[in-house]
């Protein structure tokens, strides 16, 4: 038997095991399966990798979880991402060891239909979440446009109010200067070089 076919069987007894305990490694979380639930049983999966040499002595279950399950299932992921992009269909190009990952994870998993879900260790987020994702996103840099666009006015309506705030407080000390016979003072020279009349109580400019 060659080091080729010596891997493949490895990896297939590997894989078989994971098979049998996937409710337990990849199941929701509940009441009748905790986080201790799944660690202890990716434990056994790292003593079963162990025992026929596909674990390093001086890696732990951690490894066995993220790292060897992650590069097989990569590995299948890639080739059909591959096939659907070439329109090959796929199927045919995967190996033994592919279809056995295909048949863990499941054919009609969210994974395989290309909306790559998060490995289920931790608590699964609800699909439907997902999928309006993209949607969701688009919303809000749609409103945030938005309100910025609102605040930018609003910006410019309040800096218009205060200009016209100042400009009338400066024709109101412009009065007094013109009723008390003063000279226009610091505040009142910019306005421009006419003549003002005062009227009812209220200073104009006088165009004529």
């Amino acid at each position: 038997m060659s080091s080729k076919q010596i891997g493949l069987e490895r990896k297939m007894q590997f894989l078989t095991k994971i098979r049998e305990n996937k409710d337990i490694l990849f199941g929701a979380f509940s009441e009748k399966l905790r986080k201790q639930d799944k660690i202890e049983k990716w434990k056994e999966m790292a003593m079963v990798a162990q025992s026929i040499c596909l674990l390093p002595a001086d890696k732990d279950w951690t490894y066995v979880r993220d790292t060897i399950w992650q590069n097989l299932k990569k590995t299948a992921m890639l080739k059909i991402d591959n096939a659907k992009k070439t329109g090959t269909g796929g199927m045919g190009t995967l190996t033994e060891v592919d279809n056995m990952v295909l048949s863990i994870i499941g054919k009609e998993s969210p994974v395989i239909c290309g909306l790559g879900v998060a490995e289920s260790f931790e608590k699964p987020q609800d699909q439907s979440s997902k999928g309006g994702k993209r949607k969701r996103v688009t919303d809000k840099n749609a409103s945030t446009d938005n309100e910025s666009a609102i605040k930018e006015e609003k910006l410019t309506l309040q800096v218009e109010y205060l200009k016209l705030k100042n400009y009338r407080t400066k024709l109101e000390i412009l009065k007094l200067e013109k009723e008390l016979q003063l000279p226009m003072s610091e505040f009142t020279k910019s306005l421009p070089q006419c003549n003002y009349e005062i009227e009812n109580g209220r200073c104009y400019q006088n165009l004529l």
